[in-house]
């Protein structure tokens, strides 16, 4: 592991921060176990590192680790709302990786009951998901008994169907005000970083 992904791992802000300032950082490697920093920061649910690093030129959202998880379904698989909506608002986010199980985000997010990250994919989708695609997600919830879950689904494929593109494109633009607001929340944390000390050495640095 590298000191950026340390420190994205266990949620050093200013670190982090200060690490990105290094114009050679190379925010794209993976460990041994294929994670990269942001996938780090995702699992773990530290929304002011994923936003510094979703804001990275060049930052790649669609990397798999060692089991097919990308940044994104390891914030849903471990049910961090706020990480995931941040993901879902950047705009090279494939949400219809699969992992090794066959499973992309939406479906974690069911096998998970988590019905906001389930609307906040759909809501964000942009066409990026089909009737079949929803078709196989409400298959998914009928054979875990996910009743609230299989009836949402039922009403969006309706929508999709039907062509209902005004009530779809009012809850998009509300999903994206949200995930404005998180990644501000997020912005006015780093600022608030006050615990984290270090060097400004690469690679002398410290994390305490």
């Amino acid at each position: 592991s590298t000191v950026l992904m340390l420190a994205c791992e266990s949620g050093k802000t200013a670190v982090v921060n200060t690490l990105l300032e290094n114009k050679n950082i190379k925010i794209n490697l993976t460990d041994t176990n294929g994670k990269s920093a942001l996938m780090h920061a995702s699992e773990n649910g530290h929304d002011s590192v994923v936003s510094l690093l979703l804001k990275m030129s060049g930052i790649n959202v669609n990397l798999q680790d060692s089991k097919g998880f990308t940044a994104l379904s390891l914030a849903v698989s471990r049910g961090h709302q706020h990480t995931a909506t941040m993901l879902l608002a950047a705009k090279d986010t494939d949400i219809k990786i699969k992992n090794v199980e066959g499973n992309h985000p939406l479906m974690l997010a069911i096998e998970n009951e988590d019905i906001e990250t389930v609307k906040n994919i759909i809501m964000l989708q942009n066409g990026k998901l089909s009737a079949a695609d929803l078709s196989e997600a409400k298959e998914f919830a009928d054979d875990d008994d996910m009743e609230e879950i299989s009836e949402l689904l039922e009403t969006f494929m309706r929508e999709l169907d039907n062509s209902e593109d005004i009530p779809m494109a009012k809850r998009e633009i509300d999903v994206k005000a949200n995930s404005k607001d998180v990644m501000a929340e997020s912005m006015e944390k780093v600022s608030k970083q006050t615990d984290t000390r270090y060097n400004a050495d690469l690679y002398n640095l410290t994390i305490k």
